[in-house]
């Protein structure tokens, strides 16, 4: 039974899957999503965008309508899309808190695309890199072994006894220039500050030395932030520590990863700046996440696997994967019929305006 407050309406809706039907007499309105009930009457959003209200003595007119295929999956994820922003928009103390996805519906993402999730040889040579011939920006072991080879403790420390800070500079855009990480306009930050043996010092000492503190993080924030190519981004900060310390260190793509860490801590997963306390609590997060992952029977090789984890279930382009999951979880237990169902009654619809 639906709920008669629209406030609750709409919160409660965010929790529960959304149900697809077709009019039975009106084919050409296309798919229509459940929306709401109150007042002895009902809501339906149609493929087209157009919202029709029907009162209780026609609900029978509606049939269910199976919610696969690409028609389905974009109305899915345009409806689950909009009752989150709605909930999320009200901010009241009495709403309740948008359910974010749950992990074992992340995984299920996952799997729609990887059967073996993390463990699955399409992921391994897609993500990885691993028995490819050509490599791409998203492999992610062959970063590694860039990282490991050119900005290594022993490699870095030569370069700042030789006062070769540019080299030292260049190697670090080289190194990431080769991944997805950052993007061009990230890497420019980089690539345009200026060479000062200070800054070859705090990069050295942002990925070879401990930073309790956050301390090292924010040198280097505060160097490069002077540079021409704008204020350093959560990627380009993050990105030079992941590919040197993948097991200990995370890339950081607000986007997507703010948004995933609500399957650990949903009061920490607030969009915040840069800066080098909160990198901590960050990474903390997602080594969290990483040991959920496991336990949840997908053990990922490193940071960087759940850095792509986050982008392949989060991105945009899951959310009809992630609606789609969800309905199936939902209907698991038994096929439920379709609400306000009724004996056949011949009739025309007493559509309303919307």
């Amino acid at each position: 039974m639906l709920v008669a407050s629209p406030l609750n309406q709409v919160q409660n809706n965010v929790h529960q899957a959304i149900r697809l039907f077709r009019h039975s007499k009106r084919s050409e309105w296309g798919l229509a999503a459940l929306m709401w009930e109150h007042d002895g009457k009902r809501g339906y959003r149609f493929d087209d965008g157009t919202e029709r209200v029907f009162k209780e003595g026609f609900y029978h007119l509606f049939e269910s309508a199976p919610t696969v295929g690409d028609a389905a999956e974009k109305l899915l994820a345009a409806v689950h899309r909009e009752r989150v922003e709605q909930a999320e928009a009200r901010g009241s103390a009495d709403a309740l808190p948008v359910r974010g996805p749950s992990l074992p519906e992340l995984v299920a993402v996952l799997r729609e695309e990887y059967p073996e999730g993390l463990a699955d040889a399409s992921w391994a040579s897609k993500r990885r890199g691993a028995g490819v011939k050509r490599r791409a920006k998203r492999h992610r072991d062959a970063a590694i072994h860039d990282a490991a080879a050119m900005l290594g403790r022993v490699a870095l420390d030569e370069l700042l006894e030789g006062d070769r800070v540019e080299v030292i500079v260049q190697r670090f855009v080289d190194v990431l220039g080769a991944t997805d990480l950052v993007t061009s306009k990230q890497l420019e930050v980089l690539r345009r500050a200026t060479p000062t043996r200070a800054l070859g010092r705090a990069l050295r000492d942002l990925v070879h030395e401990p930073d309790p503190e956050g301390e090292r993080f924010d040198a280097v924030l505060r160097l490069l932030a002077r540079s021409p190519g704008g204020r350093p981004s959560w990627s380009l900060m993050t990105a030079m520590r992941a590919v040197v310390s993948p097991h200990d260190d995370v890339c950081i793509r607000p986007s997507v990863f703010f948004d995933a860490l609500r399957v650990v801590s949903p009061s920490q997963a607030k969009k915040v700046s840069p800066q080098g306390g909160q990198y901590n609590r960050l990474a903390a997060l997602a080594r969290e996440l990483c040991d959920r992952l496991r336990e949840a029977g997908e053990e990922a090789r490193d940071l960087l696997d759940v850095y792509d984890f986050i982008w392949e279930t989060r991105r945009p382009a899951a959310e009809p994967v992630l609606a789609r999951v969800r309905q199936r979880m939902a209907m698991a237990p038994e096929t439920a019929p379709a609400p306000g169902a009724a004996e056949a009654d011949e009739g025309e619809p007493a559509a309303e305006a919307a």
